[in-house]
């Protein structure tokens, strides 16, 4: 008599729920992955909010991983204050001593809070035509993705030894 179904050390069990550990090393590598595409769709020429939405996750995502290598809680990167607001985290990261291994230079700061202005209101993900449009002729309110990448690529770099050693 033959069967479909596998019995003895032949079956598998699907667990229920599944447990993922979120490493600093992980938030970090994610980083480094938005950053790559982000550099990719920059060169498409014209307006699109995907290349800010990107270097945003990125710069979120490597500031996540430094919080978490000090010991803040995912639960607390979840939350309202740090969720996706990129002020909120620079300011954690700051207390946590950000500014010892990579300070944020001031034309940084200031293309972080242009960023955040539509980022932490998810406004690169859902936008409107009329933003869009209002935006496209209003381009000195955008950050300047230039500032965004270097900003990016030298946190990734200083942080990186950091999630290595946590």
């Amino acid at each position: 008599m033959s069967s479909d179904v596998p019995t003895g050390k032949d079956a598998i069990a699907a667990p229920v729920g599944v447990r993922a550990d979120l490493t600093p090393l992980g938030f970090h590598h994610y980083s480094e992955q938005f950053l790559e595409a982000a550099r990719t769709v920059r060169k498409y020429p014209g307006f699109s909010p995907v290349r800010y939405y990107l270097y945003c996750h990125s710069i979120e995502l490597v500031l996540k991983a430094y919080l978490l290598a000090k010991g803040v809680s995912v639960t607390d990167l979840r939350s309202k204050s740090l969720g996706h607001n990129l002020e909120g985290v620079v300011s954690r990261a700051n207390k946590a001593g950000l500014a010892s291994v990579a300070s944020v230079t001031a034309d940084e700061w200031v293309a972080l809070l242009r960023a955040n202005a539509y980022y932490q209101k998810k406004g690169f993900e859902y936008f409107q035509i009329k933003q869009v449009v209002r935006t496209m002729s209003h381009t000195h309110t955008l950050p300047d993705l230039g500032v965004l990448d270097s900003l990016a690529e030298r946190l990734g770099q200083l942080i990186r030894a950091i999630c290595i050693e946590a």
